[in-house]
């Protein structure tokens, strides 16, 4: 069976690193990105099967890269699991938040995180 492979867009270098190593502990193949643009061409050249996209970056929100993932025909479904330590709400009014693409609150409770992406990639 393939390894799904799980693209980490995180502008904090401890972060990236952590969910790095904690997802290929769990099996999981990752791709990493540390802003906006360099996660469009992970996108686009890495084909992840599922995306952790921090909200608030620099070079171009969270909301940036959903939006160019709309525009990529065959990756427009991938599930996205955004995580950030501002408030929900605000997050709501700026996402439209759809049954691929979850919400989770920084900090990260890392066993809830690997249980959704389990559950978003249809694994047990």
């Amino acid at each position: 069976m393939r390894m799904a492979t799980i693209l980490v867009v995180e502008d904090d270098a401890n972060t990236l690193a952590l969910l790095n190593v904690y997802l290929k502990e769990h099996g999981y193949k990752t791709l990493a990105a540390a802003d906006a643009a360099m996660a469009v061409q992970q996108i686009r050249q890495g084909k992840p099967d599922l995306i952790l996209l921090d909200y608030k970056m620099p070079g171009g929100s969270g909301l940036t890269v959903l939006n160019q993932l709309k525009s990529f025909m065959d990756m427009a479904g991938t599930p996205v699991i955004v995580m950030s330590g501002v408030a929900p709400a605000e997050i709501m009014k700026n996402v439209q938040l759809s049954p691929s693409v979850k919400f989770m609150a920084k900090p990260l409770d890392l066993n809830k995180l690997v249980e959704w992406i389990a559950a978003l990639l249809g694994k047990p």
